[in-house]
């Protein structure tokens, strides 16, 4: 049965249920002295603004949630493992949590012409040096342990459509063939520079869906006849000089090796963003001990991208819009670090790690279906969407009155609705003159090309 949003997330937490579940997996035997429904509350909602979530305040919390219970740190140890495997469990069923996404009344309609828009990113997260043998750090002046988590987010619903833990060495690009296993037909894929690769673009094309990307400063692009060998950057240059706007089939690609066709667009930045972006790369590379090159100087002067969306369905101006729309998973990372303290582990063991993210993955993916839940809502009734930020701070405030509210019963069902619309309400954008991407993203029509290709 399709129920709200607030219901399901009352259902999650439902005791009987959980009960059945931990049994299956050993976390509670015949004596059930620390209830599933507790653990739950506790390492999701109930930790959420402790920074040092240490076994003493793991065990106070439990009693906190379960005013009954008695119970010491040394319970709570002996018990981290079937705990993390409970919890483990309960992350998987929560990503289903998200499976019901809701369209955004503010999406724009040249958006509408895909299934989805799937932004992916991912971001580190510091973890205790003692747990660099399971969680192997970068090296060098970096942590000795750290952890990756891979996350997508739909613009479309706005919603987290995967959140997935991986190992901290190595590029976003190994992450690629996850991502081809995510993406269905007609959807749009917008990635970084960090999953850039030909193999990548190639599979999201055979999948009939879109990718949407950035290219990388040293990726060599052509313009000539297919089957030409001499693509070289110099030609680049002389494309993009005394022009505005290019929008082009081109070719990116060594000369030795096989060249990948796409579309690429360009448009050159104001002068002032220009003047501002060159002063900050030539600050860096005098940092590095390096100096800039000309062709790395003249690219920063352009917002370059490339994609197999054809120009019918996204113009020119229209595609290098709707890229700055990753700026929304920037935000998610931003919201688990502030407000949902992903990073923020203490010093703790292997078991409790696991425990701790596992129970802020699955309070996020709750979190941000509820935020998606309210969007079209608030925006039907204000005609302004309400701010990420803004709404996951103030549910953090409130966390532990959440906790305690996730009962079936009707007097806590009234608490926590009132609760999560307050801070909707809350969270409402400001007036302000400045347009959203989104908002500028409905100025463009369906099959409108802005720009023509100038001499």
């Amino acid at each position: 049965m399709d129920l709200p949003p607030i219901i399901q997330l009352i259902d999650f937490f439902g005791k009987t249920k959980l009960i059945k579940l931990a049994e299956q997996i050993g976390l509670i035997k015949r004596q059930r002295k620390l209830m599933p429904d507790t653990i739950l509350k506790v390492f999701t909602f109930g930790l959420l603004g402790s920074d040092d979530p240490s076994l003493k305040v793991i065990a106070s919390q439990c009693q906190e949630i379960e005013p009954n219970l008695r119970i010491t740190k040394q319970a709570i140890h002996q018990k981290l493992g079937e705990i993390a495997t409970f919890l483990k469990l309960m992350f998987t069923l929560a990503m289903d949590f998200t499976a019901n996404k809701l369209l955004s009344v503010e999406t724009a309609k040249i958006l509408t012409q895909f299934e989805d828009i799937k932004i992916y990113d991912s971001t580190r997260i510091s973890l205790p040096d003692k747990l660099a043998q399971v969680w192997p750090g970068l090296g060098g002046r970096n942590s000795n342990s750290s952890l990756k988590i891979q996350a997508g987010y739909s613009l479309l619903s706005k919603a987290i459509v995967n959140l997935e833990l991986t190992k901290s060495p190595g590029t976003d690009v190994s992450y690629n063939n996850k991502i081809i296993e995510q993406t269905n037909e007609n959807e749009l894929v917008i990635t970084d520079l960090g999953y850039f690769d030909k193999k990548f673009f190639d599979s999201i094309a055979n999948k009939g869906a879109y990718f949407l990307s950035r290219v990388r400063k040293n990726t060599v692009i052509g313009t000539q006849k297919e089957g030409s060998n001499k693509a070289k950057r110099a030609e680049f240059l002389k494309v993009l000089k005394d022009k505005q706007v290019i929008d082009i089939q081109a070719f990116i690609g060594s000369e030795n090796s096989k060249k990948f066709k796409c579309r690429l667009v360009a448009i050159r930045l104001p002068e002032d963003i220009v003047n501002e972006k060159r002063r900050k790369a030539h600050k860096k590379a005098k940092s590095k001990g390096k100096q800039l090159s000309k062709y790395e100087i003249e690219l920063l002067a352009w917002h370059i991208v490339i994609s197999n969306v054809p120009s019918s369905m996204l113009s020119a101006k229209a595609a290098c819009e709707l890229y700055r729309a990753r700026w929304q998973i920037e935000l998610i990372f931003k919201t688990c670090k502030s407000y949902f303290k992903i990073d923020k582990v203490g010093n703790c063991g292997q078991e409790q790690l696991e425990c701790l993210i596992y129970g802020r993955l699955i309070t996020i993916l709750m979190t941000f279906r509820i935020y998606s839940y309210y969007y079209p809502k608030i925006y039907n009734e204000y005609d302004r969407g309400i701010s990420i930020l803004l709404f996951m701070k103030l549910l953090s405030e409130k966390a532990l009155k959440i906790a305690e509210n996730l009962i079936s019963i009707k007097s806590s069902i009234w608490k926590i609705t009132d609760l999560f619309q307050r801070v909707a309400e809350e969270s409402i954008y400001e007036k302000r003159d400045r347009k959203t991407t989104l908002q500028r993203m409905m100025e463009f029509s369906i099959s409108a090309v802005d720009y023509q290709n100038s001499a």
